[in-house]
């Protein structure tokens, strides 16, 4: 699927190079019924921070100053998100009974974490095992997550495939999460909580990133009270 995706933009950027009259017949119908004229924006004749190609007519210019670097950074940022390195780990989902694939397939992962497992011929030999389990049940198409494979992989028969699909369960999807972790540090140390110690900061930032695990107020007035000896009672 990445492939694809990459293969439409690096398409979308040849494809539109010899079909630029077409495109501006579009865009002046466009503009033309919200009442826009086209038009090149103002622009210093020589600028060291932005690109310095003024073409005659609004299409040339948007096209190459716009469009085109536009796609080219989309398809270098989809490169890097799903590059060999990634594209390896993934192979990993071929353990997933649901999506279960070829040794062929996941050989390419197995040989990334070698370092952690049997030698490869007991690797496979597992695998195949593990094909065989799954092949003749009605639960293949339940399990489809790495997690409910994690769960129906007994450690003791499947050693090598549990500590896969435990690499798979573990991987992280997405970087939302460090993310707002980030932005939380930005909001919590301000310019009036710099003399804050960094065990504050870091619980400081957990009770806002993970609020649903913020226990009850009373839970932590108790704790209090019982943490050391005091002349005074804490009644609640």
């Amino acid at each position: 699927m990445t492939y694809i995706t990459a293969r439409v933009f690096y398409n979308l950027y040849w494809y539109y190079c010899p079909c630029s009259k077409l495109n501006l017949l579009i865009s002046s119908l466009i503009a033309a019924d919200f009442d826009v004229a086209m038009s090149c924006p103002r622009a210093a004749r020589v600028s060291r921070y932005r690109s310095n190609i003024h073409p005659g007519n609004p299409c040339d210019f948007y096209r190459i100053n716009v469009y085109i670097p536009l796609l080219d950074v989309l398809i270098n940022d989809i490169s890097d998100r799903f590059g060999p390195h990634q594209r390896r780990t993934f192979a990993l989902a071929g353990l997933i009974p649901a999506q279960l694939g070829q040794w062929t397939q996941v050989k390419v992962a197995a040989d990334k974490y070698a370092a952690f497992l049997d030698t490869p011929a007991v690797v496979e030999a597992e695998f195949t095992l593990w094909s065989q389990k799954w092949a003749n049940t009605s639960q293949k198409g339940e399990c489809t997550t790495a997690v409910s494979a994690l769960n129906a992989c007994p450690s003791q028969f499947f050693p090598n495939i549990n500590l896969l699909l435990r690499i798979l369960s573990t991987l992280p999807s997405r970087t939302a999460e460090p993310e707002r972790v980030f932005s939380k540090v930005n909001k919590t140390l301000s310019a009036v909580r710099t003399t804050m110690t960094e065990e504050r900061l870091e619980a400081c930032i957990l009770l806002q990133v993970h609020r649903d695990l913020t226990p009850e107020p009373a839970s932590v007035v108790e704790h209090f009270a019982r943490s050391g000896a005091r002349r005074l009672n804490f009644v609640l």
